[in-house]
């Protein structure tokens, strides 16, 4: 597989995954997504989001490898959707993967994409949260090492104090050869950031070694000192399984939440997972962030793959949201309760058309935000909605 297709081509090429575009979903169960806690009920009439059709993530409707996608919602309701884009191809240029950002106080006036990664490596899979000052985002850097072959993978972070303008340096969190698919998450209680992320070429307690192949998730935590050292999960991480594609949020009462997909095989690479004929969706919990229980499995047989959590309005409910492929030999997007059982709780998101599928709730109540991943490589978008339920 080529690295310059990126996730996209293996996702799509493997998964069969929906390309149509999102329709409109009177779905069920309350959800809210990558934010660490629940958005407050905004006065500001500008945050009123009303659903609609589907419409496209950056804003225009060009064709080019546009994927990866993170959203969030601010406490004054404003709304903020962070991927990866290869606007190089646009035009016919050489390949330029960033990660690029937009902002809206209402769901329909946004703002101009901004670039938020910058050089010659090019960056994936971001992850943003809402802190105390603002955002911070995360994202992974690819390397092409030239001379020696291979390549360099490593996660980086930025901070911006409203979304639009990202002037702060870009901080480098790990410094590994195999580091991928990170997930941020602000800790206001304990004034701490958080990245998990997973990652090859480390040992199981987290040191560097090029001769691992198994995928293993782990933490790096920031606090005034600094960020710290590399954290493994050791409950999560075992001998046998890869872990990959972590997704981690804070609760409402303090505690931690997270889903990840577990597969087998030889290769632990954040692609593999994708070409396996079986993987799961798992969660676990945490009451402080590092220290991982009650690991199980809540997904049924098949592909299972790209998962993420959400709150409802009230921050109470939590849910889960993958694409599988059970039920839908080409993949469709499905929704389960944190506590829910597989599949009799389970509930099709059928208007979020495609993968790497987000759902947040607005500042509206009752409302919320659906992100996916349409088309097929190099003609890729993300589209959104704005759906009751």
């Amino acid at each position: 597989m080529s690295v310059d297709a990126h996730l996209t081509w293996t996702r799509v090429t493997v998964l069969l995954l929906l390309a149509a575009c999102g329709c409109g979903d009177d779905g069920a169960t309350s959800v809210d997504a990558s934010i660490d806690t629940a958005p407050a009920i905004d006065a500001d009439p500008r945050t009123t989001i009303v659903p609609g059709a589907a419409f496209s993530i950056g804003p225009d409707d060009i064709a080019r490898q546009d994927e990866d996608p993170a959203i969030t919602v601010d406490a004054r309701g404003s709304l903020y959707a962070l991927w990866y884009s290869n606007r190089g191809m646009a035009a016919g240029g050489p390949a330029d993967k960033q990660v690029y950002a937009i902002k809206s106080t209402d769901g329909v006036a946004w703002s101009a994409p901004v670039a938020i990664s910058s050089g010659a490596d090019w960056a994936f899979a971001p992850s943003v949260a809402v802190t105390a000052t603002g955002l911070v985002a995360t994202w992974w850097n690819w390397h092409n090492n030239a001379t020696g072959g291979g390549t360099t993978n490593w996660i980086v972070a930025r901070t911006s104090a409203d979304g639009l303008t990202w002037s702060a340096p870009i901080e480098a969190v790990t410094s590994g050869l195999g580091d991928w698919l990170p997930a941020v998450v602000d800790d206001p209680t304990t004034s701490r950031v958080l990245v998990y992320f997973a990652a090859v070429a480390r040992r199981a307690d987290g040191s560097i070694d090029t001769s691992e192949s198994r995928s293993r998730l782990f933490v790096v935590v920031k606090t005034a000192a600094g960020w710290g050292p590399v954290t493994p999960l050791a409950a999560v991480n075992d001998a046998v399984t890869h872990q990959s594609y972590p997704f981690v949020l804070r609760r409402a009462d303090g505690t931690f939440a997270m889903t990840w997909t577990r597969f087998s095989g030889t290769d632990g690479s954040w692609s593999a997972v994708l070409t396996q004929p079986a993987s799961e969706t798992w969660v676990a919990t945490s009451p402080d962030g590092l220290t991982w229980s009650s690991a199980r499995k809540i997904s049924g047989p098949a592909v299972n793959v790209f998962p993420s959590l959400h709150h409802d309005h009230a921050g109470a409910a939590l849910s889960v949201t993958w694409v599988t492929t059970d039920g839908a030999a080409s993949g469709q997007v499905v929704e389960l309760p944190f506590q829910g059982t597989y599949p009799a709780d389970r509930v099709v998101r059928a208007n979020l058309a495609g993968y790497t599928p987000r759902v947040h709730a607005t500042a509206t109540p009752g409302v919320y935000w659906g992100v996916w991943v349409q088309g097929t490589d190099p003609n890729q978008r993300v589209r959104g909605q704005f759906f009751a339920k």
